[in-house]
């Protein structure tokens, strides 16, 4: 929806082509692609046999293993009931509410069984459209009842009211707005009877031919969050509660999205996912990961990423989506047009997780997978047209509105340094399994993708890193996929100051938010920033972050990180205007985090409509900055658990720390540092096990030899 018309409608007709059902997601002017229902029986991939044994393991049986060790992961699983066996009616006379099908007395016995993981259709009634009636009996536990309880919808098609124990509760979709494609949760908590059955009718008006709940739906108590962070680390910066405040929000509502595996989808026990629709998304997950791992027991941060792992095909594909009902990758990828694929950043993600917590025990394990990926990307989205670089699709990139003129098939800067980037960290992967070939190897590929992507993509007149269009001549077009130059490391030092310049040019990316998608001096640009013409987002910024930590240009990474934090808890704190919120979604209650940000004004950003706003309470990857950045930046901790070391770029002038955060895995410490007084600052520290902590202060370094249990030191302040 979101990308330029001609490969929509390539994209469209291909969706169509290829799947029975392939429905416009004219619901929500969501820029996410259009999901399909495969006829075709797919089977798990080649990852997962290798997987099984030692990640797979379900939560059922851990459960037998639990006495000894409480897992909050396990008690957090029986908040989440699935519903999938259904009483079923057709109701062609529509006479169902007549009769009261919606009472909770009413005698569906009668009612065949059907299944709300596929159409009605697909389940005995070929033929049928019109209205119909789904009933679901379920006991709500006495103890709930002090809690939310939401119903999780994920795909019904397509317009359908809901009641629970005879009350209508809320109506979704019309002729104009189905409602298929984007996922619902009203709250009926105040519906409910605790410690008793209760009745859950759906009537669902459909006239396609793939009707009724199709796909996952759950209910989901939404239990009161203080019992829980204990179980995370807990930050102090007394210059900045408001950035605490939105810390605090963000993991309720990451909290609220950890998932548990099915029987029907074949999921890892727990996992994290963005909440987005009915799909879990490969380098949203990625992301996901990149603040997860701070959440201890709490979140599976990267048991998230063995979703994806365990279902690579035998060829090495690993695919952009997975749909949450049955596991399976919703098409199959279509040589040189539509990969199904999303920026390969698993390696990246696996490197970090080892150099923060020094666990190195899945390094061994994703190596063989990664390199089977990098290989398929290699084959399959190497460009033809242009020699030495990668191509993607708007959805594959992940930015799906960027513009790319003439650019299908031909090199895509961002995919190519991305790739890049993948045998960068391969090879450092390699290097501490102590595989010297496999070292070499990569280091290898890394030099030749980038010594192509510097040759074909870079500009020295105008010092940017550009796509190459069919021709071969680059686009003009500035946008934040170049800052991957320096994630990557293939940026010289002089290339990366020229892009640093354009970072700090606020005629390009330099706006009262940082950093906007697209240049601000590019024609694409709007003033309500439309998804990736303009929006401010997690994942790009806090790659453009870490990229000029690694060139050096540590005060403007910590001047964008801070910005881009604090612009959040602008929004988050101001008065949205409700007309650009999706009516779909509406909830009344704004003080949220956005899917991307305006970066000009404190909004959101809005979708490729250019009027509703992008998705709300939107934790996803967006809490990169409420959590990430701010432990790494607003903090300052960089925790090196490989080298059981934390370097600690102590920059906030006020009360400013953090507790119960890990340094190796299962080991945790704290930190505080008082104000300055007399020109030092006392750090308080206590730590489960010995560690350096190296406090960078004032210009120069502190080594500080922190022992186990509590201690305190004095520091120079300058």
């Amino acid at each position: 929806m979101s990308i330029h018309s001609a490969l929509r409608l390539t994209l469209m007709g291909l969706f169509l082509a290829l799947s029975p059902l392939c429905l416009a997601d004219t619901g929500s002017g969501s820029d996410r692609p259009v999901s399909c229902l495969p006829e075709k029986k797919q089977t798990l991939g080649f990852g997962i046999g290798e997987l099984q044994a030692t990640v797979n393991k379900k939560l059922l049986s851990k459960e037998k293993e639990s006495s000894k060790e409480k897992d909050p992961l396990l008690e957090a699983r029986k908040n989440v009931i699935n519903l999938v066996d259904w009483r079923f009616q057709p109701d062609p006379k529509k006479e169902g509410e007549k009769k009261g099908w919606m009472k909770p007395k009413f005698d569906d016995s009668k009612w065949p069984l059907i299944k709300a993981t596929s159409s009605w259709q697909e389940q005995g009634h070929p033929d049928y459209k019109g209205e119909a009636w789904y009933r679901y009996s379920q006991d709500i536990p006495k103890d709930w009842k002090d809690s939310k309880l939401l119903i999780q919808t994920t795909g019904i098609y397509n317009e359908y009211d809901i009641y629970v124990n005879g009350t209508f509760v809320k109506h979704y979709g019309d002729k104009d707005q189905p409602v298929a494609w984007d996922p619902t949760e009203p709250d009926i908590t105040k519906y409910l009877k605790y410690g008793q059955k209760n009745e859950i009718a759906i009537k669902v008006k459909s006239d396609g031919d793939k009707g009724g709940i199709y796909r996952r739906i759950q209910l989901r108590r939404v239990p009161p969050f203080e019992p829980y962070k204990k179980y995370l680390p807990s930050p102090t910066i007394e210059g900045h509660p408001e950035l605490v405040e939105l810390y605090w929000q963000s993991w309720r509502m990451a909290f609220k999205n950890v998932s548990f595996g099915t029987k029907e989808n074949h999921f890892v026990d727990a996992y994290m996912e963005e909440g987005y629709n009915e799909q879990i998304y490969q380098w949203d997950s990625i992301f996901m990961s990149m603040y997860g791992r701070y959440g201890g027991k709490l979140f599976p941060a990267m048991a998230t990423l063995d979703n994806f792992y365990d279902r690579q095909t035998p060829d090495g594909h690993i695919a952009r989506v997975y749909s949450k009902t049955d596991g399976k990758s919703l098409i199959e990828p279509v040589k040189d047009n539509f990969t199904m694929t999303n920026p390969p950043l698993f390696a990246w993600s696996e490197w970090d997780y080892f150099r923060q917590t020094g666990d190195d025990s899945r390094l061994a394990r994703v190596l063989p997978i990664l390199e089977r990926y990098d290989n398929w990307l290699k084959e399959n989205q190497s460009s033809k047209i242009v020699k030495g670089m990668y191509w993607q699709t708007g959805y594959d990139s992940g930015m799906d509105n960027m513009p790319r003129p003439n650019a299908d098939s031909a090199g895509w800067v961002d995919a190519s340094l991305e790739q890049a980037l993948a045998a960068k960290y391969l090879a450092m992967i390699s290097g501490q399994l102590k595989d010297k070939e496999k070292e070499k190897h990569w280091q290898t590929e890394f030099a030749e993708r980038s010594a192509a992507i510097n040759k074909l993509a870079w500009n020295e007149k105008d010092g940017f890193y550009y796509d190459v269009d069919a021709d071969g001549k680059q686009t003009g077009v500035k946008h934040i996929g170049a800052m991957w130059a320096m994630q990557a490391g293939v940026a010289s030092p002089e290339q990366a100051k020229r892009l640093e310049e354009h970072l700090h040019d606020p005629n390009e990316f330099y706006r009262p938010h940082l950093f906007p998608a697209l240049a601000a001096s590019d024609p694409g640009y709007t003033k309500e920033a439309t998804y990736w013409r303009g929006g401010v987002w997690a994942p790009t910024n806090y790659m453009a972050i870490h990229g000029l930590k690694d060139y050096g240009y540590n005060d403007f990474a910590y001047e964008a990180a801070m910005n881009h934090i604090e612009n959040m808890a602008k929004v988050y704190s101001s008065k949205i205007d409700e007309n650009h919120v999706d009516p779909n979604e509406a909830s009344k209650d704004y003080k949220t985090i956005w899917e991307c940000y305006n970066p000009d004004q404190p909004t959101p950003c809005t979708r490729a409509d250019t009027v509703h706003y992008g998705r709300q309470d939107f934790a996803g990857w967006t809490a990169l900055g409420p959590i990430a950045l701010t432990i790494q930046d607003a903090i300052g901790l960089d925790i090196v658990g490989s080298e059981n070391r934390v370097d600690w770029n102590l920059r906030e002038p006020s009360r400013v720390g953090i507790s119960n955060i890990e340094l190796q895995k299962g080991h945790t410490f704290s930190v505080m540092a008082e104000p300055a007084k007399d020109g030092k600052r006392v750090i308080e520290t206590d730590a489960q096990t010995p560690f350096t902590l190296v406090v960078k202060m004032g210009g120069h370094d502190q080594s500080l030899k922190v022992p186990a249990g509590k201690a305190h030191f004095s520091v120079d302040e300058k």
